[in-house]
């Protein structure tokens, strides 16, 4: 009885925590919608890292609307610089959540580049210093060519192709349009030269960097095509050259796009888009067939997730274009794993590193009733949500490093400008960790008892505990349910000081019985007092 007043107990703690909002750890307000947010590496010396974000979606023209914001901030967010990139009728920024991307190094300052696209008025794909925000070179649509005589066209996303096609020791970028201008271009990335051009006969939404498809030894290139003059599809192109390497047709919008591992054992990783077709697809990455695909709302946004299920293989998250919910599908076979309801439609989803201390990653879901979530990457439960003060939407959301300097994880979510809103669109940062989960460690305070995660975890047939005592005495190491009772006895043991074991579960209770699956905790104690904690996630 005992046993199960101390384990339940614990198991109160780490629910009370949950109902915890997070702490908001500084806000700031920009001039127009924030579109896109991305994190980069320490700009200010200070040891943290900070975070840039688009903001110009429905604001005012003239202004500033690209922002470097100071990570470990406090209260309101400190701008360590701010850009206006001049180019097209009117230096307009971007649209949409793929437009603002960390690229790499471009001027050889030691420090990672930032590639910005940009529609409305600006219709051009930049290269700004991740130091200082200044314009390192830019691709105006509006006066560059193909096509001949230039049309312009909404630049909707960049990457790096990440491969120097030109040999002058930069990687290429990649960039594709929309709207009058429906080109996919690769550029030189030292200086913006044009190297090849696409021409998709409608809109380009996503493009990314893919491995090297055709074996050429250069990196490729998958897209997101099609609006409404051509079959929605999702098109690889060689990064050499700009051919056609294969195409899957979808059948509706598509709005962007992740890889996750090699599923069919041709060493290409496969590809996962978000389409308004109520089918979610997993992609070929060699050659475009379909290993699966799984009936599903219509999807607004994925992220590649680590693997959450203990077969092997990423998984993906789902946010949804008029679905209020967030979902995970299984990347071997598209299987649901789990569905978390929301207070509104989510097109915000990101992955974020682990805040429940399961070793598996967790899930961050913004949606348009102004709510910003962190979902147990495992299970799906929520593990804390916060309303945004304005109530706006939700727009962009992505999990960063330590923002706080408490070593975990945090989130950044911006939200939209309404066009009766006076004011710009906010970034909130807020804690990862803080009011999560996560499962108290007391070894980290009473070093009696130092205690590993499990690995792997989660898991199907057997994991490995690690463990290390720092005093001799009595070692007691039980598994507990989650209602509390002790459902296997792992070791009971005099362990010496400074001992090593190793501690194997096999997801059977005491007697062999095959356990459900479920969230089990590891106890440890020492001459029968309670040291330390870890969660095990048993999948079947």
């Amino acid at each position: 009885m005992k046993t199960i007043v101390s384990v339940l107990g614990f198991l109160a703690l780490a629910a009370a925590a949950a109902a915890q909002p997070p702490t908001l750890l500084w806000s700031f307000q920009g001039n127009g919608g924030i579109e896109c947010i991305t994190s980069v590496p320490d700009i200010d010396g200070d040891g943290g890292p900070d975070v840039v974000f688009e903001g110009y979606g429905n604001g005012p023209s003239g202004v500033n609307h690209v922002f470097a914001i100071r990570g470990r901030s406090a209260g309101t967010g400190q701008v360590l610089w701010s850009a206006r990139p001049i180019g097209g009728a009117s230096s307009g920024g971007g649209e949409g959540d793929n437009c603002l991307r960390l690229g790499p190094d471009l001027n050889a300052d030691g420090f990672p580049d930032l590639l910005l696209a940009t529609a409305w008025g600006g219709r051009t794909a930049y290269s700004l210093s991740g130091r200082t925000g200044s314009t390192l070179w830019s691709f105006d649509t509006y006066v560059r060519t193909p096509p001949a005589p230039p049309e312009s066209g909404w630049v909707y996303a960049m990457d790096n192709l990440g491969t120097d096609v030109t040999g002058d020791g930069v990687p290429e970028i990649v960039f594709c349009c929309g709207s009058f201008n429906d080109y996919c271009y690769c550029v030189d990335g030292s200086n913006g030269a044009l190297v090849w051009a696409y021409d998709g006969q409608d809109a380009f939404l996503d493009v990314r960097s893919s491995q090297d498809i055709n074996n050429d030894g250069i990196r490729d290139v998958v897209a997101c095509l099609g609006d409404d003059a051509v079959p929605e599809q999702v098109v690889a192109l060689s990064g050499a050259n700009g051919a056609r390497l294969w195409s899957c047709p979808i059948g509706n919008a598509l709005w962007n796009l992740t890889f996750i591992d090699d599923i069919t054992g041709d060493g290409i990783r496969e590809i996962v888009p978000s389409t308004w077709r109520t089918t979610l697809y997993c992609i070929n990455g060699a050659n475009g067939a379909v290993p699966w695909s799984v009936a599903t709302p219509a999807q607004q946004r994925v992220a590649a997730l680590d693997d959450v299920n203990g077969d092997g293989v990423k998984d993906v998250a789902v946010g949804f274009n008029t679905t209020s919910a967030c979902r995970v599908f299984s990347g071997l076979d598209g299987a649901m794993l789990w569905n978390q309801t929301t207070s509104d439609w989510t097109w915000a989803v990101d992955r974020i590193a682990d805040c429940t201390d399961d070793g598996v990653n967790d899930v961050v879901v913004g949606d348009f009733d102004g709510k910003v979530y962190l979902l147990d990457g495992v299970t799906g439960s929520v593990v804390w949500n916060w309303t945004n003060p304005t109530g706006d939407k939700i727009m962009t959301i992505r999990g960063v490093a330590d923002l706080s300097g408490n070593g975990a994880p945090d989130v950044v979510a911006g939200t939209q400008l309404l066009l009766s809103t006076p004011t710009g669109g906010d970034v909130y940062a807020l804690e990862g960790r803080e009011g999560s989960t996560a499962v108290p460690d007391p070894a980290g305070s009473i070093p009696d008892v130092t205690l590993a995660q499990a690995f792997p975890n989660p898991f199907r047939d057997r994991t490995t505990l690690r463990l290390v005592t720092e005093r001799s005495g009595h070692l007691e190491v039980l598994l507990c349910g989650p209602d509390g009772r002790v459902v296997r006895l792992l070791a009971s043991r005099f362990a010496e000081a400074g001992e090593p074991l190793a501690l194997s579960w096999d997801g059977r209770a005491d007697g062999g019985a095959e356990l459900p699956a479920g969230v089990y905790f590891v106890r440890a104690t020492l001459e029968g007092t309670d040291l330390a904690h870890r969660r095990v996630v048993l999948v079947r």
